[in-house]
């Protein structure tokens, strides 16, 4: 062992001191320490290490509140929905019964033979306006009218339509009636 000046102070060290007792610089004497060699891996090559716990909480979290949030955003538009279908909410028409009747009419200043059909209908729900139509199938072919007609809330109502168009001889095979 020698002796050597530190660089720093000047006084005389050991050439393998690390640290000048007297400045407490490391590698007083401009000695370059051997390198220290880099800590043996944990994990033989080819394997990684099992992830932190701490990071596999922080990804589990963050799921659950991005599934979270998604089923609050479904929960919510199904409530705006079904607000708005309830203040939609439409009464249902429904025809009770039809009955034809052979009849005679003054259609434009003239007498004329024809078919009158009543048709009871019933509301359940808010009042509004329905639209009653009826199709006469007839041995002369098809004929059909249409009546709109104003219910209250529940109410019934007999509405009659008159077909002026068939001759005396028509037959009425099938009345069909249906409101909207």
């Amino acid at each position: 062992m020698a002796l050597v000046e530190c660089r720093e102070c000047g006084h005389s060290i050991s050439d393998s001191a690390r640290v000048c007792p007297s400045c407490g610089i490391d590698h007083p004497a401009g000695v370059v320490p051997p390198p220290v060699p880099p800590p043996a891996p944990l994990y033989p090559q080819g394997q990684t290490p099992p992830s932190l716990p701490t990071q596999t909480a922080a990804k589990g979290s963050k799921t659950l509140l991005i599934v979270g949030g998604a089923l609050g955003a479904v929960i919510v538009v199904l409530v705006v929905l079904g607000s708005i279908l309830d203040a939609t909410k439409q009464s249902v028409c429904t025809v009770t019964a039809v009955q034809n009747t052979d009849d005679a009419f003054i259609v434009n200043g003239e007498f004329d033979y024809g078919i009158v059909t009543a048709v009871s209908v019933a509301l359940e729900g808010p009042g509004r306006n329905v639209m009653v139509r009826v199709r006469l199938e007839t041995n002369e072919g098809d004929i059909e009218k249409s009546r709109s007609v104003a219910l209250s809330e529940n109410g019934r109502r007999t509405i009659q339509i008159q077909f002026p168009e068939p001759t005396v001889m028509t037959v009425v095979n099938r009345s069909v009636a249906f409101c909207s």
